[in-house]
Order: structure tokens, then C-alpha cells, then sequence
């Protein structure tokens, strides 16, 4: 919970909605037109933080080169991936039921 007791308080539950321009349950449930459109129209800054991020390359095909002419235009595009041989990549595989599968995953995303 983000904001504790906003529930039982209309006017400050309204202040922390207006703090959020959408939610999405799970990264499946954001369209693909708005990962595309979020890249493209990046000036400031694209930071990514996932162990593999996969799915990103498989929704949006030319993602790589996205990325490279963002920061052609000057856009600092940061990128940080899950260590393939991390305990906590491990973790994540097993929770997820994939096992060494995330590792492999990372590992394609750093080539």
C-alpha cells in the first residue's frame, strides 16, 4: 500500500489518485503502442530496470535500434539487466516456474 489509510480518507485517497496518470496490473497489460510511443518520445531519459526485459524485443520489433537512435538524439538511455548468474535470478526462474530459463533470458538481453 502506497498511501496507508488514503481508503478511510476520501480526500486525501483523491489527492494519491491524482498522483498516478494510469496503472496497469502487470507489464501484459500495457499496450504495445504505448512501450513504442514511451521510447520514441523520450527526450530526457529512458531507464530500464529488468532482469531480462525481453519481452520489450519481442513486442516491439527494431527495439535495439529505438534505443540507439534515442540516444543519438541526445536522450540518455540506461539499461540495467539481471546478472544470468545471480542467486536472485535464480529466485525469480523458480518463482516464475522456468528455472534456469530466466538466466538464459538474461543473458540474451546483455548480448
Amino acid at each position: 500500500m502506497l498511501w496507508p489509510g488514503t481508503a478511510e480518507e476520501p480526500q486525501s485517497f483523491r489527492a494519491a489518485q491524482a498522483e498516478l496518470v494510469e496503472l496497469f496490473p502487470n507489464r501484459g497489460a500495457v499496450p504495445k503502442a504505448l512501450w513504442e510511443h514511451l521510447a520514441r518520445e523520450a527526450v530526457e531519459s529512458i531507464d530500464l530496470l529488468a532482469f531480462a526485459g525481453s519481452f520489450l524485443h519481442d513486442a516491439l520489433p527494431g527495439f535495439t535500434e529505438l534505443l540507439a537512435e534515442r540516444a543519438r538524439a541526445g536522450t540518455r538511455v540506461r539499461l540495467l539487466f539481471g546478472d544470468p548468474t545471480s542467486e536472485a535470478g535464480a529466485l525469480r526462474g523458480e518463482e516464475e516456474g522456468i528455472g534456469d530459463l530466466l538466466g538464459k533470458r538474461c543473458e540474451l538481453s546483455w548480448r
